[in-house]
């Protein structure tokens, strides 16, 4: 454990992927190493789902879980996986839906089915009143995904690993939304969205590692996990000119607030 006394969450890592690849107890004992102390696993299919539930019976303090098909995934959706996705949804298994939403550049000519899917999940966390977590990739994408959010009432959501512009930063600053920071603002060459995220207030900003994907600067090359967030908080810090701490304190209250019910652990009666 490090000498600073603070605590920082992964608000989104793929830990029951099977391409994590990495030995997950390993990978969650270095957690207490760099004090993550909260790990947002998310699950893109019901096998992950299963695997997420019982890693968070063993860790009940440390991992909690947020699922919904991708929408680069989208033509792998089945009546069955939504059922299941929905039963733990309702059952306050989760604490969030996603990551659901639209990619322009993986499943470009499907944004149809995208849009169809994506608004079943939204409706799904407005019912299980859970936040809604989102993969926004493209121009085009953002552009589906706010016309498709005034469909609905006001609710949570959640833009993850977050490279857009200031001024799609701003509609979902508009909406209430958080805005979520992967190991890509510490690339060297990611000048204009550390120029972007200046501009975002830090009480709408999470941090996250996508792991196993998108390992910060100085891992390049790596299979990502939980602990390198601690990487891009010390780029929040920078860019904010504050100490680690203060980042690392905000954006775990952010975290809180966006995942409620990550706050405690599940219990079963």
């Amino acid at each position: 454990m490090k000498d600073q006394i603070f605590e920082l969450m992964d608000s989104h890592a793929h830990l029951t992927s099977e391409d994590f690849l990495i030995d997950a107890e390993a990978a969650i004992s270095r957690c207490n190493e760099e004090s993550v102390t909260k790990v947002i696993n998310i699950c893109t299919n019901p096998n992950e789902l299963r695997e997420g539930l019982l890693l968070e019976k063993k860790y009940p303090n440390l991992i909690r879980n947020v699922a919904s098909t991708t929408p680069h995934d989208s033509h792998k959706e089945t009546e069955e996986s939504f059922s299941f996705f929905e039963k733990m949804a309702l059952q306050k298994r989760l604490v969030g839906i996603g990551e659901t939403g639209f990619d322009d550049f993986i499943e470009p000519d499907n944004q149809k089915e995208q849009m169809e899917i994506c608004r079943r999940y939204i409706d799904l966390g407005i019912r299980a009143e859970l936040p809604v977590v989102f993969h926004v990739r493209g121009d085009k994408a953002f552009d589906n995904l706010f016309k498709l959010s005034k469909e609905f009432d006001a609710f949570t959501g959640i833009i993850h690993c977050f490279t857009g512009t200031i001024e799609q930063a701003k509609k979902a600053l508009d909406l209430g939304w958080f805005i979520s920071i992967s190991g890509i603002a510490t690339f060297k060459k990611s000048t204009e969205l550390r120029d972007v995220i200046k501009q975002i207030p830090l009480d709408h900003l999470l941090v996250e590692t996508d792991a196993p994907w998108l390992a910060p600067q100085g891992y390049r090359g790596q299979k990502n996990e939980p602990a390198y967030v601690r990487v891009v908080a010390e780029t929040l810090s920078v860019l904010f000119e504050c100490s680690l701490e203060e980042v690392s304190r905000i954006t775990y209250e952010n975290g809180l607030r966006a995942f409620p019910l990550a706050v405690k652990p599940f219990v079963e009666n």
